[in-house]
C-alpha cells in the first residue's frame, strides 16, 4: 500500500468520524432543545388549555369537522392543530406532553426544510449551523413546547415557502442555478402545504405567502416567475387539501363563515376585540 493510499485512506476515516460526530452533536441538539421537558409544566395561559380540550373532545366523540369547546362549536381556528393533538391522544393518551407534540413535530419538519434550503443555496457548512443554532432560539424553543396554533401554521408556511423556492428555481448567479428544477413535484408540495397552513391559522398563510412572493418578484423583476405559482397543479393541491373541511364545516354549521371568516379574521385583525389582556 502506498503512501498516498494510507494518507486517503487515513482522511477517509477521519471524515466520517467527524460527519458521525457532527449528527449525533445536532441530533442531541435538537432532542434537547424540542423534545425534551414536553410535560413539565401544566397548561399556560387562555389558550393552551383551551385547544387541548377541543383536541380531546374531537378525540372522543369522533366528530373532526366541527371543533368544540364544553359541548359548543368554537371557531376560533382551523382544525389542524386540534387533528394532530387528537391523534397524540389517541397514540399516547391525554396529558401536556401529548397536547405539545404536534407543536414539538412542525417545530422539527420547519428546521429540517430550512436546513435543507440553506443546504442546496449555501452548501453543508451553513445547514449544518443552522440545524445547530436555529433550534436553540428562544422563539423555537418556546412555540416548540406550546399547545398551540402557532408553531404547525410557521412550520406549514416555511415548508411551502422552501418549495415555492424551488418552483421559482432561485440560482446564486445568472448561469448556476442552486436548486434542482422538478417544477410538478414542487408544484404538489407547495399546494399541500400551504393548503395545510390554511388548515392552520386560515387566510392568513394566503396573504403572508402572497406578500412575500410579490415583494421579491418586485425587487427581481422575475414576474413571470412568482406566476409558476398560480400553475393549475398547485391551485389543485392547495385546493384539495384546504377546501373540503371548510366546505363540510360550513354546510354543518351554517353561522361558520360569519364568525370565523368575520369575527376571528377581520375583527381580529381590523380592531382590537380579541386581544389577549395581559394580568390586570
Amino acid at each position: 500500500m502506498t503512501e498516498t493510499t494510507v494518507l486517503i485512506a487515513e482522511n477517509t476515516r477521519t471524515s466520517t468520524a467527524a460527519r458521525i460526530g457532527w449528527a449525533i452533536f445536532i441530533a442531541a441538539t435538537l432532542y434537547v432543545c424540542y423534545f425534551s421537558h414536553l410535560g413539565a409544566i401544566g397548561f399556560v395561559g387562555p389558550d393552551e388549555p383551551r385547544y387541548a380540550w377541543i383536541a380531546r373532545d374531537m378525540a372522543e366523540t369522533g366528530d373532526w369537522v366541527t371543533p368544540r369547546l364544553y359541548g359548543k362549536p368554537w371557531f376560533e381556528k382551523p382544525p389542524l392543530f386540534y387533528w394532530s393533538a387528537a391523534l397524540c391522544f389517541k397514540l399516547f393518551g391525554v396529558s401536556e406532553a401529548a397536547a405539545r407534540l404536534p407543536s414539538v413535530v412542525s417545530a422539527l419538519l420547519a428546521t429540517l426544510a430550512m436546513a435543507w434550503l440553506a443546504l442546496r443555496l449555501y452548501g453543508a457548512e451553513t445547514a449544518r449551523w443552522l440545524l445547530l443554532l436555529l433550534p436553540t432560539t428562544v422563539g423555537m424553543i418556546g412555540f416548540s413546547h406550546a399547545a398551540a396554533t402557532d408553531m404547525p401554521f410557521s412550520a406549514m408556511l416555511t415548508i411551502a415557502m422552501v418549495c415555492a423556492a424551488v418552483v421559482l428555481g432561485l440560482t446564486r448567479n445568472k448561469n448556476t442555478p442552486i436548486l434542482p428544477r422538478t417544477p410538478w413535484l414542487a408544484l404538489l408540495l407547495f399546494g399541500f402545504f400551504l393548503g395545510l397552513a390554511v388548515l392552520a391559522k386560515g387566510p392568513a398563510a394566503i396573504i403572508l405567502c402572497g406578500g412575500v412572493v410579490f415583494f421579491w418578484a418586485l425587487f427581481t423583476k422575475r414576474w413571470r416567475d412568482a406566476f409558476r405559482l398560480l400553475h393549475p397543479a398547485a391551485m389543485a393541491s392547495f385546493c384539495l387539501t384546504a377546501l373540503p373541511w371548510y366546505i363540510l364545516c360550513a354546510r354543518r354549521n351554517p353561522d361558520f363563515f360569519r364568525i370565523f371568516i368575520i369575527e376571528h379574521n377581520f375583527k381580529r385583525y381590523l380592531t382590537p376585540e380579541f386581544q389577549h389582556r395581559g394580568l390586570q
